[in-house]
């Protein structure tokens, strides 16, 4: 690097070019951090993430984000107004500041990625990953985030098998045997059944499925919110028992979510048919509905779904529109593997937006106290105050 004098504004365009492409060094990005803190006023014609005044960043990115979508202010009604705006402000905050996240306000537009600069944190807890246990036939268990690739274990003729963080099985069995798949807290995994079933495990869910479907149905057991998608066979129809619902596909793409703690059971159907039962009473769903249903109540049919919401944590992301504070918060302690503890009682105002699932702690934090929800971490529990 060239010696350069105090007050080089040459030196430092360059650096905010650089920026802008994404190839300072990271010797060249505290340097220009460093003079951006300093409050130097140099003629420098820097990125939009770097204005003058944190409010001003604020809105310069939450225009440009907007320009960009194409969006139109959403019409929202005036008590929901208020927290809308500062949950993309908050949004927008955290993508300037630290770290890579997802932010729109509007369900039907697919969000934007922007990269830019991490700020570290003294104490942070990680994003969830990739793991699971296997519990084989025999009682044995197998911790697939350590395990490695290849051959896990035999049962019988049938080989377990781990690829790219996908469990499969190779040969047919000459019994009946069951495995059972879970994931703990901060943890998801993904899982080919022997017929060809794809199927994807949000944290803190399970899967018990026999090696081999034998009978005139296909059948397995969850619990949490499971995604499969289905390899069609009309003469053995794929059956999930959840609970005390039995849901039925037909060639099908579906999700359900089924936590204990989440007051309603939803079965969202992204493509294909399934039939959903509970009791003597059984709905038909087509593709961009949801059934519902909780421990007091029947099935019933929304038929207007929110098919990409339901999906997001497949995809990747968090969709917060139209929750509530306990609501969202559920959702980051089962994938951040965190206690939530509220000091009075939290707000029922509702958000809109969303957030990439690998943020770490702090940068989610960052998003939801500049929104209004105000948090702190002291050890593993998450303390939101009033």
């Amino acid at each position: 690097m060239q010696e350069k004098s105090p007050f080089d504004a040459a030196h430092y365009q360059e650096l905010a070019d650089k920026w802008v492409q994404g190839t300072l060094s990271p010797a060249e990005r505290k340097e220009l951090e460093d003079w951006y803190n300093a409050g130097q006023d140099l003629p420098v014609q820097l990125p939009p993430g770097f204005a003058t005044s944190e409010a001003m960043q604020e809105q310069q990115m939450l225009q440009a984000i907007r320009e960009r979508a194409g969006l139109l202010a959403p019409v929202i009604p005036a008590q929901k107004r208020w927290r809308t705006i500062r949950w993309a402000a908050a949004a927008v905050f955290l993508l300037v500041s630290v770290g890579t996240a997802y932010f729109i306000a509007h369900r039907n537009q697919a969000p934007e990625k922007l990269q830019i600069v991490a700020i570290p944190h003294k104490r942070d807890i990680q994003p969830g990953h990739n793991g699971a246990v296997l519990r084989l036939s025999n009682g044995q268990t197998i911790i697939l985030d350590s395990a490695q690739d290849g051959t896990l274990a035999r049962q019988g003729t049938i080989k377990v098998v781990k690829e790219n963080g996908v469990l499969k099985y190779v040969g047919k069995a000459d019994e009946l045997i069951y495995n059972e798949i879970t994931t703990a807290l901060g943890r998801q995994w993904q899982l080919a059944l022997p017929d060809g079933t794809k199927v994807y495990l949000n944290a803190s869910s399970s899967i018990h499925y026999p090696l081999q479907f034998t009978g005139p149905v296909r059948e397995v057991e969850i619990t949490g919110e499971v995604y499969f998608e289905v390899a069609h066979n009309p003469r053995q129809p794929f059956r999930v028992k959840v609970g005390n619902q039995l849901i039925e596909d037909l060639g099908t793409a579906f999700n359900v979510n089924a936590y204990v703690e989440e007051p309603i059971t939803k079965t969202t159907l992204v493509q294909g048919l399934v039939k959903v039962t509970k009791g003597d009473v059984s709905l038909m769903v087509v593709p961009g509905q949801q059934v519902q249903t909780s421990a007091t109540s029947g099935l019933v049919l929304e038929k207007y779904a929110n098919v990409e919401q339901a999906v997001a944590w497949k995809n990747g992301y968090f969709d917060f529109n139209g929750l509530d504070t306990r609501a969202i918060m559920r959702q980051v302690a089962r994938w951040y593997g965190i206690e939530v503890k509220y000091e009075g009682q939290p707000s029922t105002e509702l958000f809109e937006g969303r957030m990439q699932r690998n943020l770490q702690m702090s940068q989610a934090l960052t998003g939801l106290d500049k929104c209004g929800v105000r948090c702190r971490l002291e050890g593993n529990i998450l303390i939101v105050q009033p």
